[in-house]
């Protein structure tokens, strides 16, 4: 019997350590904030999404997704001299969320412009503006194989930059029969203020969050839609963190930020961003230039 007791004190705490940290139940709710996120580009029309953020969970279900979807804010934006209302459309490109557009399909992004939004959901209001960069281009774009699998690419672009232009790239990439939109390439921002003359970018497949598939090169074959976005001094900083936090939060050792910063200040979650916009067509394996 005494030897029962000394395993049991011993073992007991230990095994209350790990149902304690097992146990979501316990855990405190944080606290529901408005998600925002917003852009309008080069020649094109603005594209807004309203949502609110989501428990933490191990899984998130499409029923999860579609709860926190929000259709019926009040979405408005101002290029400087006219007020738009944009309405909520139905996009199977961004399935379960739906985006906020202007149906009369008057307003296209302009360099030069100020572009501001305004978004109200019951209490919350988020405001937030962004003037749009002129637009830049690659030079070229090259398809690296990877030393470490023969068929897997990386792609190279190369741009000519001057630093006294103080601009600031951010790519975005879509696969053909893969992706439903474009996403962030990991790793690809570039601060234009620190080098003259040819920059390069690496551009790897998306990584989103949370995900299994750490795989970022595309196979040879891939068609492969790029944008190249020129953008404001916050919205660079916005996607170089999220660059650090969807490239690095998973490992232990590396420190990434805690949260993302907000075009929208404190309580509202998200960005707003006017993007100077080039678009490209790649095959994976194959190369381009600007002649």
């Amino acid at each position: 019997m005494k030897r029962f007791l000394r395993i049991l004190v011993t073992v007991m705490p230990l095994v209350v350590a790990l149902v304690s940290c097992d146990d979501r139940r316990y855990l405190p709710e944080a606290e529901h904030k408005l998600v925002v996120e917003g852009w309008i580009e080069d020649g094109k029309p603005p594209m807004v999404f309203v949502s609110g953020t989501m428990p933490a969970a191990d899984k998130i279900s499409i029923v999860d997704a579609i709860r926190y979807n929000y259709t019926t804010a009040q979405v408005f934006l101002s290029d400087g001299e006219n007020i738009y209302p944009l309405n909520c459309d139905i996009d199977t490109s961004y399935f379960p969320f739906s985006k906020y557009i202007d149906y009369t399909g008057t307003v296209k992004g302009e360099p030069g412009k100020e572009y501001a939004i305004y978004v109200k959901y019951f209490d919350d209001v988020a405001v937030a503006s962004s003037v749009m960069p002129r637009t830049a281009r690659f030079d070229s774009l090259r398809s690296v194989e990877s030393g470490n699998a023969a068929g897997k690419y990386k792609i190279m672009g190369y741009l000519t930059n001057s630093v006294t232009d103080s601009l600031y790239y951010k790519v975005f990439v879509k696969v053909r029969g893969k992706d439903s939109a474009h996403t962030a390439s990991l790793l690809a921002t570039l601060d234009g203020t620190l080098k003259d003359g040819v920059n390069n970018i690496m551009i790897s497949k998306a990584h989103r969050i949370p995900n299994t598939d750490l795989t970022l090169t595309f196979e040879r074959g891939d068609t492969v839609d790029i944008k190249l976005c020129t953008v404001d001094k916050f919205n660079f900083g916005y996607w170089q963190t999220f660059d650090e936090i969807s490239g690095f939060g998973q490992t232990p050792l590396l420190v990434t930020p805690d949260n993302m910063p907000s075009s929208f200040g404190e309580g509202i979650v998200g960005y707003w961003g006017a993007y100077g916009l080039s678009e490209y067509t790649l095959v994976a394996g194959e190369d381009w230039n600007n002649e």
